[in-house]
């Protein structure tokens, strides 16, 4: 994930929170260190189960989750949302 982060901008990344291969809480706070520094501004939405993820979510500095399951339509609602690019 990291290399295709790096060879094309993205505007959206959507993150679970709970990954069996990573710590959830450096997880997180990199991708926010990320889009910060990315050149061109990408939105970051986390993926959670309960309010503990959800808190962990914004301890990272995550402000947009999506809780998980999904309810019919809920991306797509998101996504018309979500500020205009370059907004």
């Amino acid at each position: 994930m990291w290399e295709m982060m790096k060879d094309t901008g993205w505007a959206i990344v959507f993150v679970d929170v709970a990954l069996p291969d990573a710590s959830g809480r450096a997880h997180l706070r990199t991708l926010v260190a990320r889009q910060f520094a990315a050149p061109q501004r990408f939105e970051l939405v986390a993926l959670v189960r309960d309010v503990a993820e959800r808190r962990l979510a914004d301890d990272a500095g995550i402000t947009r989750t999506l809780s998980k399951p999904f309810a019919a339509g809920a991306v797509e609602l998101l996504l018309r949302n979500l500020p205009a690019a370059g907004a």
